[in-house]
């Protein structure tokens, strides 16, 4: 019997969310790609003439014509097996139309594979999907010349409102949030704990009042509007999945075998990361419910082994430490359901995550390039400090990009956070799971910030100093030579010790001649504090 296998996925997601910095349309964008492969697919199966089917289904009776298997559903990404037949080539041509006129604007690759063997066809779409991805594609409405322009995102205009021209996309992503709530029950459902009924908010312009929008819930400063935007994705979860692909070969599992412990890869991952979602949203829920009504945080993306979120300031740090250690803890119970190809993969799965700081009026999409950046640049690090069970580390890193914003990590580290001494004043990179052998943990840093929770050891000395390295190193050195002078010796001591143990600092004067975590300590001591620049 012939098999097809189909695999679809949109690509540069992050872009189609994240091309406008109203929120209204983040989510609506969001919204509706959580929807695409969920009940609007469904739809177009039944149009199909296709019947979803479950494991057991399989491999009870296998897969007859009409049915159709998902190993993997989840977010912007499915894979789906069916027999060949005119249901399977109705879908495959029915699917791109349907895309291209219930999201336009997303980019998105198809790719199918017809053969006798599942196992054969599954890893065989895989590379034809990546070649496919390469291929250049038709964007309409076509942008010649003579085509009136979006403002705010370039693309070709195609209506009007509150006479600004918006293009097809923006005009579906804004219809999406107003005309189709009904709809999206999904992104609450992966967020919230059971029995939880929270509001996420809606817009972040607070002169939009309407009975219809929901503010984001600053911190109450005034003029205080910063958030981060956070994306975490996991480490090496290609890698293993291609050790799994080959230890299935090498011990020459049939299709219903490689489908079952593959199906539960995928499945157990998204269930890793939302189980890990929940266990963060418990501490959010318990820490804000009694300071404003709709929760300080927006959901994006939450799909596989990826968690994009847009979050108030003050909670972010706290927030993404419980996500990443209860990822890794669920994600273990997960992989041992795996019943062949377990040893493909490691005790538990990590993640890296990129957090920018930002304002609520700056560009969204620089900020998420930046984030996404920075995981990159702190995946690199990790994968070089693997520990002895060959486990690549949970990190973070972040940066505080409220004066100056940059869509590149190199860049934004040499302009914003490097003096003309080529020091750097961040560290760059912090271990945030269980495992902080081979990484500088992110306690130190919270460990510094604890030195200068008193009058003693004041925080606006980092602050001037942070400057002065930028300007005239010797006038820097005698700056802490003086403070040292004025300062508790212990506080001195305690706080040279910690710099001496994580960040191979032999004294407060080597802040003047090494790399040091000067910016990031001014950073976490402002945006967890809620402390305001003096």
């Amino acid at each position: 019997m012939a098999y097809m296998v189909y695999q679809f996925e949109a690509i540069s997601i992050q872009e189609y969310i994240m091309g406008s910095s109203k929120l209204k349309e983040m989510v609506g964008a969001s919204q509706l790609l959580d929807t695409l492969t969920g009940k609007l697919l469904s739809v177009a199966l039944e149009h199909a003439g296709l019947i979803e089917c479950t494991l057991e289904a399989v491999e009870r009776c296998h897969l007859q014509e009409g049915d159709v298997f998902f190993p993997r559903r989840a977010g912007g990404v499915f894979l789906a097996v069916m027999v060949q037949g005119d249901s399977a080539n109705l879908f495959q041509r029915l699917w791109p139309l349907l895309v291209q006129q219930i999201a336009p604007g997303l980019k998105f690759s198809v790719a199918n594979v017809v053969s006798e063997e599942i196992k054969q066809a599954i890893q065989s779409v895989r590379i034809k999907l990546n070649i496919e991805k390469n291929t250049p594609k038709v964007v309409l409405p076509e942008m010649s010349p003579l085509v009136m322009r979006s403002p705010r995102t370039g693309g070709a205009a195609t209506t009007t409102q509150h006479g600004v021209s918006i293009d097809l996309a923006t005009q579906v992503k804004r219809q999406t949030q107003d005309k189709a709530k009904a709809l999206f029950i999904g992104i609450h459902n992966k967020w919230l704990p059971e029995g939880e009924h929270k509001t996420f908010p809606t817009v972040f312009d607070h002169t939009q009042k309407s009975a219809k929008v929901v503010e984001f819930p600053f911190s109450g400063h005034e003029g205080d509007h910063t958030v981060a935007i956070v994306h975490a994705d996991g480490n090496g979860i290609g890698q293993y999945i291609q050790q799994f692909f080959h230890q299935i070969d090498q011990a020459h599992i049939g299709d219903i075998g490689f489908l079952k412990s593959y199906t539960t890869f995928s499945k157990g991952i998204n269930s890793a990361t939302q189980r890990a979602a929940k266990e963060a949203m418990k501490w959010l829920i318990a820490q804000s419910e009694k300071e404003c009504d709709a929760l300080p945080i927006r959901p994006l993306i939450l799909s596989g082994d990826d968690m994009t979120c847009i979050i108030r300031d003050d909670y972010a740090f706290q927030f993404m430490e419980r996500f990443t250690q209860a990822f890794e803890t669920y994600s273990q119970e997960e992989l041992n359901q795996i019943q062949v190809g377990r040893e493909a993969f490691p005790t538990y799965l990590t993640l890296t995550t990129g957090m920018v700081f930002l304002r609520s009026n700056q560009p969204f999409y620089m900020g998420y390039q930046l984030a996404e950046d920075l995981c990159a640049r702190s995946k690199a690090q990790a994968r070089a400090n693997k520990n002895r069970g060959g486990i690549i580390p949970s990190t973070l890193s972040f940066v505080h990009a409220t004066s100056t914003l940059f869509d590149n990590a190199n860049a934004f580290i040499q302009g914003e956070l490097t003096t003309q001494n080529s020091l750097k004043l961040t560290h760059e990179t912090y271990a945030l799971g269980q495992d902080t052998s081979s990484v500088t943990p992110f306690l130190a840093l919270k460990a510094l910030c604890d030195c200068f929770c008193d009058e003693t050891l004041n925080i606006r000395f980092m602050r001037k100093l942070a400057t002065t390295l930028q300007l005239d190193t010797e006038h820097a050195k005698r700056m802490i030579q003086r403070w040292k002078e004025i300062s508790n010796p212990s506080d001195i001591e305690r706080l040279e010790t910690l710099l001496k143990k994580y960040f191979q600092l032999s004294s407060l004067e080597a802040l003047c001649s090494q790399n040091s975590p000067i910016s990031d300590l001014i950073a976490y001591q402002q945006l967890n504090t809620g402390a305001t620049p003096s």
